[in-house]
């Protein structure tokens, strides 16, 4: 899905991403609202958002997807809702040295 203007390697747009996955589009903003895998806002595509998921995200969250909360308990399994660090993220330790310059 990398080869669309705005995209980079495994990127697809929020809608690409929901086809591909058999879910609704509200449960994929869900999840990036919650934080459950990576998305970035695409400046050049008039800020329509992406959401990257290599082969390895991509089966985490088809699991998360099939997973079936039993009630009452309250949460999904920590490595369902973890997403994979992305080779281009920064360390934490690299992120938390930054803002501590910058404040």
């Amino acid at each position: 899905m990398g080869d669309m203007p705005g995209l980079e390697p495994h990127e697809y747009w929020l809608t690409d991403f929901a086809r591909l996955m058999h879910m609704p589009i509200a449960t994929v903003h869900k999840w990036q609202r919650w934080g459950w895998g990576h998305s970035r806002k695409v400046a050049v595509a008039a800020g329509r958002w992406t959401i990257w998921a290599d082969d390895e995200e991509l089966e985490r969250r088809r699991w998360l997807r099939a997973y079936k909360r039993k009630w009452p308990a309250p949460r999904y399994p920590t490595a369902l809702t973890t997403p994979k660090r992305r080779d281009d993220e920064p360390s934490p330790y690299a992120t938390s040295c930054l803002t501590a310059r910058q404040g």
